[in-house]
């Protein structure tokens, strides 16, 4: 490789046809491939806020050990830290169901990732239609998932950065998402 690519051929064009060995195969296959897609998507963007809940798990332990190595004791922060780590577990039982209820066996109502993980289960590779049942649950995911969405942009965009800023005001120690805000 020399830093340059080039074209070994030109377009080809080709159409490619469904072998017809289904033993339930969708009637509008359009459609099918459509909904498909609107649950991948679907599945981007709550995938996506899961990840972004992990990260801010992972920058939450490093400020729990910051707070706790503070020289001197700053009001509030323990307690501020404590809020925030809360309403994280609150909103991600929200997202993803309760983790522990479903180790015990206890019933509780579906969540969106739930609902979508059901849904991604019974139609990734299936060639039959969606059912109403997946159309009426992708439905009330998304419709459960936006208020959820609102809450942890607020957590990661609002309440964090403001621990965060607690932290650099009180010169904790480094902690992850802390750099810029130290070297100025």
């Amino acid at each position: 490789y020399n830093g340059e690519t080039s074209d070994l051929t030109g377009p080809v064009t080709f159409e490619v046809k469904a072998l017809n060995n289904t033993v339930l195969p969708a009637e509008d296959r359009e459609a099918k491939v459509e909904f498909q897609r609107e649950v991948a998507e679907f599945s981007r963007r709550v995938q996506g806020t899961q990840q972004l809940m992990r990260e801010m798990r992972n920058r939450m332990r490093h400020i729990k050990e910051a707070i706790n190595r503070v020289e001197e004791p700053v009001d509030g922060l323990m307690a501020d830290y404590y809020a925030l780590d809360a309403a994280m577990d609150d909103v991600s039982r929200a997202l993803n169901g309760d983790n522990m209820k479903t180790r015990l066996d206890i019933d509780q109502p579906p969540s969106p990732a739930g609902r979508l993980g059901w849904i991604n289960y019974e139609q990734k590779y299936s060639t039959s239609s969606p059912t109403g049942t997946h159309k009426m649950s992708l439905a009330i995911a998304k419709e459960e998932f936006e208020p959820i969405l609102d809450i942890i942009r607020k957590l990661a965009t609002e309440d964090l950065e403001a621990l965060e800023q607690k932290l650099e005001d009180a010169d904790a120690p480094y902690t992850p998402g802390r750099a810029l805000k130290m070297i100025d």
